[in-house]
């Protein structure tokens, strides 16, 4: 792909600032875990995240030119959440809504132990159909948001702001991507009712990209919970049903999105996509070679990573890459290559988005031949388009 950007993407939605402790790897789980004991860190970091900051940085380190739009609250955490946006190099517009709290997470996760995540909703939380200046929307080219499955403001009403958001980008030509987070097991966004709430939605969703875990507790939460009681652990050689995540595909595609891109963590990404008159529809998104993109089934495999640092923030490197390969024009099989690329680069990074390089560089990995994760994918063969696997 020639990396010479001419498509721009605003990213609004969720934009959280993580505080994250860093735990000694050589303290003892009796240290950490002792109760009203105190345990001693090796320091403290502060990190961007939510699909702004994750997704929207990591479009910008990529090599697009990217705005990101959210807000923040009133509070100490405004000051230390607009420092961290300063440092990224994107363009970015927050208004500050001073009677609101800034969204935040205080993510802890000891080594050798489970990641706990304390989040405080906030300012970032919560948007009306026009948060979201028109300005901003006729000057670029995609506007991708995400999670609208942490927002009570967008299920609450059933979707009617949700979908009154990609409907005004629609009418503005824009391409349009959506990301959702999990919502929880017992929480009001778990038992919204998201079948009805996507119905209103992906009419004006050229790009669905969510999670297999979330998509599975949105559409069949009974299920999930069958799921989660068998194989606690959740581990995605347990869980991953091939049966179900094209059934999925099927519905959203149904309900009138233009592709669908469901994230199956080490088992890589299924995409399929709607035919050529819907995806004519793409406005200023729409792929110049339709042919490599229309009516479309295939994996999408990780790529093997040596040395893991990290795995947060990898599902939404995914999507970063897979929407810049779309921003600059490329065919399905240079875009999964770049998605997949971006994912793997992210887990390997030791500092978070700011070591996923550029686009050019992970082509570059995937000409040289980057080994595929083997994750046993029975009934998709190898294909002859880069690391695309088709139905046998």
């Amino acid at each position: 792909m020639k990396e010479q950007q001419q498509k721009k993407a605003l990213v609004a939605g969720t934009l959280v600032l993580d505080i994250i402790p860093i735990f000694d790897k050589g303290s003892s789980a009796n240290e950490r875990v002792t109760s009203g004991g105190t345990v001693y860190l090796k320091g403290i970091q502060t990190a961007l995240g939510g699909v702004v900051g994750n997704t929207g940085v990591a479009l910008h380190q990529l090599g697009a030119e990217v705005c990101l739009f959210s807000r923040i609250g009133g509070d100490a955490f405004s000051e230390l959440t607009e420092s961290r946006l300063k440092q990224t190099g994107c363009r970015y517009v927050v208004p500050r809504v001073e009677e609101m709290n800034t969204s935040s997470s205080l993510i802890i996760a000891p080594p050798g132990g489970d990641r706990m995540i304390l989040h405080n909703r906030g300012a970032s939380q919560r948007y009306a159909a026009e948060d979201i200046p028109e300005g901003l929307l006729t000057e670029n080219d995609l506007l991708h948001f995400g999670y609208p499955t942490g927002m009570s403001c967008m299920y609450a009403d059933q979707g009617e702001t949700l979908s009154a958001i990609f409907a005004r980008a629609k009418r503005l030509s824009l391409g349009t991507s959506m990301d959702t987070s999990f919502p929880g097991v017992d929480t009001p966004s778990a038992t919204a009712d998201w079948r009805g709430i996507l119905k209103k939605t992906l009419p004006f969703v050229d790009v669905f990209l969510p999670s297999y875990e979330e998509l599975v507790m949105l559409l069949h939460r009974d299920r999930y919970l069958s799921m989660r009681e068998q194989f606690p652990e959740m581990r995605m050689r347990d869980i991953l049903d091939d049966a179900l995540v094209a059934g999925m595909a099927d519905e959203l595609l149904g309900m009138g999105a233009g592709m669908i891109v469901i994230k199956c963590g080490i088992a890589g990404a299924y995409f399929k996509s709607a035919d050529r008159a819907r995806l004519t529809q793409m406005g200023k998104l729409m792929p110049d070679d339709l042919s490599s993109w229309a009516d479309r089934e295939v994996w999408i495999p990780s790529l093997y990573v040596e040395h893991v640092y990290s795995t947060n923030g990898a599902g939404d490197t995914f999507v970063a890459g897979f929407l810049q390969g779309l921003l600059l024009g490329g065919s399905l099989a240079q875009t999964a290559g770049l998605a997949a690329g971006s994912a793997a680069s992210r887990l390997e990074s030791t500092s978070g988005s700011a070591g996923i390089p550029r686009c050019s560089e992970i082509e570059k990995r995937l000409q040289k031949g980057w080994v595929m994760e083997t994750f046993p994918l029975n009934g998709w063969q190898d294909t002859q388009e880069g690391i695309l696997k088709q139905r046998i």
